[in-house]
């Protein structure tokens, strides 16, 4: 898994950043989307929408693919270390949505897709529940990496940039999916407990049976 994301980076936007946005807005979008395409006006207008102002001369523009910085000052470190956050999270967030579907997939081939399926075991139901336990952890880490210091133009950026890359969305679609693991590993956990007490009351009932015929054969014998 990889994100691909590209940067313009301008110190001359004359006469102001917005205009100069107006003016090259296809070049722009082009840019942004690494196409060749010609993009109508609402795509434009959706590619080219998402802005954070630090000042009346400084502009950054945020898309899905691509972000265009301007700062007359050429400051631009701050912006590409945000963008490169948000792509951080995402690729997390990415990584850890795999790891659910494979733990997924090896739960429905353990239990559900074999012509003759293998009964649950003490082993087995401890590696679904460690690894889902190290998906929970990745999770947590995956969050506590967002509580970013900064003033007021860092959180709102990074407002524009988690809007833009669905980081939300991603988080709640992640937290969904771990919870219905759990409730899935919970009831084979449940299940291999009924199966086991099971097995434990049938080894009883057959030593009473045999402890019974026992005392028959002695009977008899007698």
């Amino acid at each position: 898994l990889f994100e691909e994301y590209w940067i313009l980076l301008v110190k001359d936007s004359s006469p102001a950043p917005d205009p100069w946005i107006e003016k090259n807005a296809l070049g722009l979008a082009n840019f942004i989307r690494s196409q060749r395409d010609v993009f109508d006006t609402e795509e434009m207008r959706e590619i080219l929408g998402s802005r954070a102002r630090y000042s009346a001369d400084e502009l950054t523009l945020v898309d899905w693919e691509g972000a265009v910085i301007i700062a007359p000052q050429a400051d631009f470190r701050s912006d590409i270390a945000l963008l490169k956050i948000g792509n951080y999270q995402l690729l997390r967030y990415r990584m850890l949505d795999q790891s659910i579907e494979d733990l997924l997939d090896k739960i429905s081939e353990s239990f559900f897709q074999k012509s003759r399926r293998p009964r649950a075991t003490r082993g087995l139901i401890r590696q679904l529940a460690e690894h889902r336990l190290e998906i929970m952890l990745d999770f947590e880490r995956a969050e506590q990496s967002l509580l970013l210091i900064g003033d007021w133009y860092t959180a709102k950026l990074y407002k524009v940039i988690q809007d833009e890359f669905y980081l939300d969305d991603w988080k709640a679609t992640i937290k969904n999916k771990l919870d219905s693991l759990e409730s899935i590993i919970q009831i084979i956990q449940d299940n291999f407990s009924v199966s086991w007490s099971s097995f434990v009351d049938l080894l009883q009932a057959v030593g009473w049976l045999l402890l019974l015929i026992g005392y028959i054969i002695l009977f008899f014998m007698d």
